[in-house]
């Protein structure tokens, strides 16, 4: 019982990272966008 609760422990721990990982992924993207997007306004 005790391999079973630690088994999903860490499962939703791997999911949580995934899933925080993927928004800080997400940003970045649209934050490179926009920067991609200023200099092609600027020049």
């Amino acid at each position: 019982m005790q391999l079973f609760i630690k088994t999903v422990l860490i499962g939703l721990g791997v999911l949580f990272a995934f899933g925080i990982g993927y928004e800080v992924v997400d940003r970045i993207r649209s934050a490179m966008k926009n920067i991609e997007n200023d200099d092609h306004h600027r020049g």
